[in-house]
């Protein structure tokens, strides 16, 4: 018997979120089941924060972003007309304390045209809303268009920022941004990998300090 399912987790947290409204919170005595409003509402578009302490700061699903209550997040509207909202990743701003990214691989309609599908992030700040945070972009910031539904970041090597790699779609291009104190960058570094063998499903790990590509 095999069992599937979806979930959102990270290093130094203690919620980890699964399917079905269902969130379990790890403490010192253990973890413990927690139901509440609709948490993932979807297989994509996961992803969540907390502070040093591990308190929960908000999380993503399908319709955006909620914070700790399960309310969305104020400012949420800005994900309004956005169809599909995938491959979601969470980091602190560097040099900003009160500043979160939520990146995105996103779509404003369920068509495969490639110029719809977008990679970008909108800017949170844990201080607004009386500390329940809120999205001060005013609206989904976009990096690059036409990429591919699988993109994934990862620390820079100088210890205070990050990098957001992505896949321009059927090519061999792969654009990676860097993320710093004053946000993404706008012009990509572009690798290319060679000829274009197929369009096959993809996805990207970490092993040791590499970035991994399997097909």
């Amino acid at each position: 018997m095999a069992i599937g399912t979806s979930a959102a987790g990270q290093e130094r947290n203690r919620h980890w979120f699964w399917q079905l409204d269902v969130r379990l919170s790890i403490g010192p005595d253990g973890p413990a089941l927690i139901t509440g409003p609709p948490v993932l509402e979807g297989w994509d578009g996961q992803a969540c924060m907390s502070d040093v302490n591990g308190a929960l700061q908000f999380y993503s699903g399908r319709d955006g972003v909620r914070n700790a209550s399960g309310a969305h997040i104020q400012g949420n509207t800005v994900f309004d007309g956005i169809e599909q909202f995938r491959n979601v990743s969470a980091l602190p701003w560097p040099e900003n304390p009160t500043h979160y990214l939520l990146l995105a691989a996103v779509s404003e309609d369920q068509s495969f045209d490639e110029a719809t599908k977008w990679l970008g992030y909108v800017d949170i700040d844990m201080s607004e809303d009386t500390g329940h945070g809120g999205i001060v972009s005013p609206q989904f910031q976009i990096l690059d268009d036409s990429v591919c539904f699988m993109n994934v970041t990862t620390p820079h090597g100088n210890g205070s920022d990050y990098w957001v790699l992505t896949h321009k779609l059927g090519s061999a291009d792969f654009h990676c941004f860097q993320i710093g104190a004053l946000g993404p960058v706008s012009v990509p570094v572009v690798s290319s990998t060679g000829p274009v063998l197929s369009d096959n499903p993809m996805w990207y790990r970490m092993q040791d300090s590499a970035m991994m590509e399997e097909c």
